[in-house]
């Protein structure tokens, strides 16, 4: 679609935005974080998974390293870069069903440039107000300084899960 601003989009809501890949065992990971801010915020803020190209593709070149040469299949999935928005959409499905985070799934164009936009790191965590200005920003995503960066922009701290 064209591009738009994720505070036009969730405009009564801050949002939390992390980017992941299902290949990224880190990312994989940190999905049950998501979950718990989500679940510690409710609906005052908007928690959303933007995945991004493989980081770790099978016998492709990985968009962190592009200077190194294809690797073999990850062995966590076995996955190879998608070729096409209907395959990147499938593997955004595949990563939605594996995880099953509270978080809304959204996927960057086969440019990725939605993933370049935010800041080309792995597993990004984002938080932004409802005006588009950004409150936190850290690549290998962290729950704990999400949640105090959330509890500190909504003024008080998150009720006990």
């Amino acid at each position: 679609g064209a591009p738009t601003r994720l505070s036009a989009l969730w405009p009564d809501n801050p949002v939390v935005l992390v980017t992941a890949s299902i290949t990224c065992s880190p990312a994989c990971a940190a999905m049950p974080d998501l979950t718990e801010i989500r679940q510690r915020f409710g609906d005052r803020v908007a928690v959303f998974v933007l995945c991004v190209q493989e980081a770790h593709p099978g016998g492709a070149v990985s968009h962190y390293c592009p200077n190194q040469p294809p690797r073999p299949p990850n062995e966590n999935e076995g996955r190879r870069q998608p070729c096409s928005p209907a395959e990147y959409l499938g593997f955004a499905r595949d990563f939605s069903r594996t995880y099953a985070t509270a978080a809304q799934i959204v996927v960057s164009s086969m440019d990725n440039i939605a993933w370049v936009a935010v800041g080309k790191r792995p597993n990004l965590g984002l938080h932004v107000d409802t005006g588009g200005k950004l409150l936190f920003k850290r690549g290998w995503f962290n729950s704990d300084r999400l949640l105090a960066a959330v509890a500190d922009h909504l003024g008080k701290e998150p009720a006990a899960p």
